[in-house]
């Protein structure tokens, strides 16, 4: 997990939640997911968290390059360009934060 909003690096894709409470950013060259909190008055960011790959046993985030949610808001899911996989998340509801749930790799990896 990510101190601050420095870790997007390489920034590729961007998505923001249904109810446009929470933007999700894709970091190709950090290989990191970060989530913030958005104003919906004001568009306005509030850094939330960072999720890596390899670290606190999120897998799959290697050259994140494009993040979706679902229109339900029920999961986030990142194209892991390098890793060959989409990456399933749950978000929370009121925070946004984000708890790992699946990895789906190419089946040759």
């Amino acid at each position: 997990v990510g101190s601050s909003p420095d870790d997007i690096d390489g920034a590729h894709g961007v998505a923001v939640s249904p109810d446009g409470k929470h933007v999700y950013v894709a970091a190709d060259y950090s290989d990191r997911l970060l989530t913030f909190g958005r104003n919906t008055d004001t568009g306005a960011l509030t850094y939330v968290a960072t999720l890596s790959d390899n670290l606190g046993g999120v897998d799959g985030l290697e050259g994140a390059q494009s993040v979706a949610v679902s229109p339900d808001n029920a999961h986030v899911y990142v194209a892991g360009f390098d890793d060959d996989a989409v990456t399933v998340f749950s978000p929370d509801p009121g925070t946004g934060a984000l708890t790992f749930v699946e990895v789906i790799r190419n089946a040759e990896k």
